[in-house]
């Protein structure tokens, strides 16, 4: 943006450049390609591609989200083809990251495995979730 001579830069300037693809997980199923995410009954989002992570221990896929926003360790649902709902979590990119480096709403689970729990990121640690992300008992380590 720092060309004078860019062209469209007058479209540009000003405009929202958070990002629209963020990463979903479901701990209930696995979305696919076309599955819509909801915000109550709002579809915000479309997931472009979905896969089970053995890593995770859950469903995993790339949202596109039709407006930037602060969706990142947001709760919402997700539908799939099938016109089940599941309810998912937003969370920042990459779903894997080098060792004690977490992406915003991701936290350590003390049994090892990495889970998700959408009241952590107020700095709150929900060692419910940590057992059903983690198939067993266990706390929430930063």
């Amino acid at each position: 943006m720092d060309k004078e001579s860019l062209v469209g830069k007058g479209a540009l300037v000003g405009k929202d450049q958070r990002t629209l693809l963020l990463g979903l997980v479901c701990p209930t199923a696995v979305p696919g390609r076309g599955s819509e995410v909801f915000d109550g009954d709002k579809v915000v989002a479309e997931m472009t591609a979905g896969a089970d992570s053995p890593a995770l221990g859950q469903g995993i896929g790339y949202a596109r989200f039709k407006s930037p926003g602060d969706w990142a360790g947001r709760a919402l649902s997700v539908r799939l083809p099938d016109q089940t709902v599941h309810e998912c979590n937003i969370v920042a990119l990459p779903f894997l990251m080098r060792k004690n480096a977490r992406p915003e709403g991701w936290l350590k689970c003390q049994t090892g495995r990495q889970a998700y729990d959408s009241v952590s990121t107020a700095g709150t640690p929900n060692p419910s979730a940590c057992t059903a992300s983690c198939a067993g008992p266990g706390t929430f380590v930063t």
